[in-house]
């Protein structure tokens, strides 16, 4: 069994982090792709602006409908910061038998190593690395190199950040009525 963990903020989920989730599961021929919204992402202190309740709405929105694609709460359940780490953890004892892939993004991958326990991380999975137009493969550390699956699809450039600030408009329409209803980012 082929699984995929792909987690992040999604504040809100748009285009780019669709095509990722559809490419990962197409390329890698994956038979589960978790998508997992962060509960306190370390690092990201000025964001998400949207409670977890809303980012994990929004994420079901964008993501329930793709093939083989779960969105999960495990995060939003946990204490403390989301590191991937403590996450792979609990999805790998559900599947303890699974060959596990982390779907990321380039901008996540060119900082992998600044990752709690990356090298940890990268003993137990596969890195699948959507890389945008004009991002070098030769932008990661080595070692992260090595581990890692660099996807044949490009996502397209989009950014949540743009999302939020009203510059925008590459979110699914069900996402963005989901923003207009509970008066997020305004």
């Amino acid at each position: 069994m082929k699984i995929g963990f792909f987690g992040g903020t999604f504040d809100p989920p748009h285009a780019g982090h669709m095509a990722l989730a559809r490419a990962a599961v197409r390329e890698l021929k994956l038979d589960l792709l978790y998508v997992v919204p962060a509960g306190d992402p370390p690092g990201k202190p000025s964001i998400p602006s949207a409670s977890p309740r809303d980012r994990l709405a929004m994420a079901r929105l964008a993501f329930g409908r793709l093939p083989r694609t779960v969105v999960s709460p495990v995060e939003l359940r946990l204490s403390g910061p989301s590191y991937s780490v403590r996450t792979l953890h609990i999805l790998r004892r559900r599947h303890p038998s699974a060959e596990w892939f982390l779907v990321i993004g380039g901008d996540s991958w060119k900082d992998f190593t600044g990752w709690r326990r990356w090298r940890d991380i990268l003993k137990t999975v596969r890195l699948a690395v959507g890389l945008r137009r004009g991002v070098s493969t030769q932008d990661a550390d080595p070692a992260v190199r090595a581990a890692s699956i660099v996807l044949k699809a490009r996502p397209p450039r989009a950014s949540s950040t743009d999302v939020r600030a009203g510059r925008g408009g590459a979110v699914p329409p069900a996402v963005r009525a989901y923003i207009q209803r509970n008066s997020l980012y305004s």
